[in-house]
């Protein structure tokens, strides 16, 4: 028995090195578990009091105090890693720093002025970080000002930002070059009874940030080793892809390194379709938080940890509403303080139209969560709508399936011989050696075990039934494989009638 129709694309018969090669196609046809500690690789900017080397150096961390050793304090990786370990203290998490790019820091300011005629408190919020000044009737507009600045350094460590005071107005910086800092939103707050004092911002985000990061040899310092999660501050298309190129580089059969990338959107539902349509990758997740406050790198490694964690006790855990406590973002996500800006349900539906996961708010709690976790492969490859990679347990359990296999396979075998599978009447097998028909029926033995009794995989029969493993008989060392899986859905929906029954109906 010989064929050369199956196995993984991109591995020539030529190839001679030991190994199991894998290619995991999504939403493909028939015919074309819980897995340990899954890891997190953050990638951000650092600042100059951070002791690790940009680009070139993975650093594994422990707790947020270490990001703060490498990165800096207030600096993008140190805020990403406080965001993870606040939402899942035992994520296992590794942080390279992207070379701060060439450019501009954003900025804006908060102009007080007159002296206060009435007290009460003046609270501002730098992206979701609440900054709360008591103002004294008498207090010059220089105090108040002064008051302010004091107040926001105070806070460094909660900050991307930095803060100067000069005759009544307070400059906020970004503490890095970037257009990311132009992400960076502002909101005041004015009790009534501060009378007097008048507090103008220049805007409602820092502006005239310039530069956009450059992941080439980040991403190169990354490829040395698997994380199975990318969680990235870059929100720019340019960078997204360059990530997404890496991974599915990564998750080739002659690589075998198997992850996916999260980021998150501030954009309007029009410009994040764009983006992720563009994107359109099953390894790929963009939370869209149009209105939302808290920084999208923040937003994004919070969620890679939270997935991290649930997705290593079970890989086909439900990520969605029917599973609340998995999927609530607060308190390192607020809400956006309007009602009126929250997510309706017919804007999330849009966005899951798309393949954007979006944030909504619980109307009870105000908590920020996740309705459904999906990917951003919403189209296939004529542009026409795509639903079979839609949740990423759908990503994940082929993952894991692979990876199963490709450490069974050489465990299980150690030091046979292979040879075609048996026609009736032909010798007992002799010792040490095995056939594609063996292989195949103790894998199957596995995937029941370890996939479809665990809830992972469903339709293991009908799908056993098309499985196809052979002998290549330009190359008699290699058996190929063609093994389809349907990974189980979530519970996600369900819709009812109730009817009242009139009297004597």
């Amino acid at each position: 028995m010989s064929t050369t129709s199956t196995g993984a694309a991109g591995v020539p018969l030529s190839m001679k090195l030991p190994g199991v090669y894998i290619q995991v196609l999504f939403g493909a046809s028939p015919n074309g578990a819980g897995g340990g500690t899954r890891k997190v690789l953050l990638l951000g900017n650092k600042l100059a009091t951070g002791s690790a080397t940009a680009d070139t150096e993975k650093i594994a961390l422990t707790s947020a105090a270490d990001a703060v050793t490498y990165f800096g304090e207030g600096s993008e990786l140190a805020l990403m890693a406080t965001a993870a370990y606040t939402k899942a203290p035992a994520a296992s998490l590794e942080a390279i720093a992207v070379t701060e790019p060439a450019g501009a820091k954003a900025s804006a300011t908060i102009t007080v002025a007159n002296a206060a005629t009435g007290s009460g408190t003046a609270t501002f919020y730098i992206h979701g970080v609440k900054i709360s000044v008591s103002v004294l009737s008498g207090d010059a507009l220089g105090t108040v000002a002064a008051n302010i600045n004091a107040e926001i350094n105070a806070k460094s460590s909660l900050l991307n930002v930095t803060s100067a005071v000069l005759a009544g107005v307070v400059t906020i910086t970004a503490r890095h070059n970037g257009t990311r800092g132009n992400l960076i939103k502002l909101r005041k707050v004015i009790d009534a009874t501060v009378t007097g004092s008048t507090f103008t911002l220049s805007a409602a985000a820092l502006a005239g940030g310039a530069g956009v990061d450059a992941l080439t040899t980040a991403l190169a310092t990354a490829a040395t080793a698997r994380d199975h999660y990318y969680a990235l501050a870059s929100v720019d298309t340019t960078a997204v892809q360059a990530v997404q190129a890496q991974c599915d580089t990564m998750a080739g059969p002659l690589v075998g390194k198997r992850q996916v990338f999260v980021w998150a959107s501030h954009d309007t539902l029009g410009t994040a379709t764009t983006q992720v349509e563009t994107v359109n990758e099953e390894r790929g997740q963009c939370l869209w938080a149009y209105k939302f406050e808290t920084l999208p790198c923040v937003i994004a490694a919070a969620w890679a940890a939270m997935r991290s964690v649930a997705e290593s006790e079970s890989i086909s855990v439900n990520l969605s509403s029917f599973n609340p406590d998995l999927v609530d973002l607060w308190p390192v996500v607020q809400a956006p303080p309007s009602e009126g800006d929250w997510a309706t349900d017919s804007a999330a539906n849009s966005a899951l139209d798309v393949g954007l996961t979006p944030l909504q708010v619980r109307q009870g709690d105000k908590h920020p969560y996740i309705p459904l976790s999906i990917t951003t492969h919403s189209n296939d490859s004529s542009g026409n709508p795509d639903a079979r990679t839609l949740t990423t347990n759908y990503v994940q359990v082929p993952d894991l399936f692979a990876d199963t296999f490709a450490a069974w396979l050489p465990s299980t075998f150690v030091g046979m011989k292979l040879r075609s599978d048996q026609e009736s009447g032909d010798d007992p097998l002799p010792p040490n050696v095995t056939t594609p028909g063996i292989v195949q029926a103790m894998w199957f033995d596995v995937a029941r075990r370890d996939f479809e009794n665990q809830g992972h995989i469903n339709g293991l029969d009908d799908d056993g039934a098309s499985w196809a493993f052979n002998l290549v008989s330009a190359n008699p060392n290699r058996l190929n494989a063609t093994i389809p899986i349907t990974p189980a859905p979530w519970f996600t929906q369900a819709s009812a009638q109730v009817r009242q029954q009139t009297p004597g109906s």
